[in-house]
């Protein structure tokens, strides 16, 4: 059982309708990547220590693949979008399909489509964030990276200026359903120092949004 973070229920009610907007669009943009039908179970939300948040997959010390970008502006920090070891050889299969056919047995050519699948999937969870903080939040150029997760979860939080008021991790795991089967995939947002404080103090401008003000 993963235990959350020490934040308020307010808060992680606020974190889980950004996050069910966020994979409603996330189901849109995989349909048209793909062009079949996708559906989406409603996500898992949490904020967790790094050492905990490795605990949302069976076999933590096995390497899975990932793509890594930095997220800049308003929250700033680094995102991974995370495929687990026994998910791979679906989004594989997800990602020649959607090459055009000519170019489905070029291996460099596959591994730019998993990071245009994680750049898109990563781009729409980002946008929703935008849409209900108001806050400016950007990212890097993707890059493929396999390896084991927490590793990377703990270079990313050294890299962090603040160390002190860094660690929390916000922690997203969605099951997409589609033709064949279904697909996990999660999501880690490695916040820098102050990035969390800035998405809870952001309640007061969504709630005001809401009203029309």
């Amino acid at each position: 059982m993963i235990e959350r973070f020490a934040v308020s229920e307010e808060h992680m009610d606020y974190l889980q309708e950004m996050m069910n907007v966020a994979a409603g669009n996330a189901v849109t943009a995989f349909s048209q990547l793909l062009e079949c039908d996708v559906d989406i179970d409603m996500p898992n939300v949490f904020v967790l220590p790094a050492t905990e948040a490795i605990n949302v997959f069976k076999t933590p010390d096995v390497p899975v693949v990932c793509v890594r970008m930095d997220l800049l502006g308003d929250v700033r920090g680094r995102i991974f979008f995370v495929i687990p070891d026994d998910q791979k050889a679906n989004m594989l299969a997800l990602a020649r399909n959607a090459l055009p056919d000519p170019l489905r047995k070029n291996l460099s050519l596959e591994i730019n489509a998993l990071e245009e699948i994680g750049n898109i999937i990563v781009g729409v969870f980002l946008t929703a964030i935008h849409d209900f903080t108001r806050l400016n939040i950007c990212h890097t150029v993707p890059a493929l990276v396999i390896d084991q997760i927490l590793p990377m979860i703990d270079a990313s939080l050294a890299a962090q200026a603040n160390k002190e008021t860094a660690g929390n991790v916000l922690v997203v795991e969605c099951e997409f359903q589609l033709i064949g089967g279904k697909l996990k995939t999660v999501l880690f947002m490695v916040m820098g120092g102050g990035a969390m404080d800035a998405l809870f103090n952001s309640i007061g401008t969504a709630r005001a949004l809401i009203r029309g003000e």
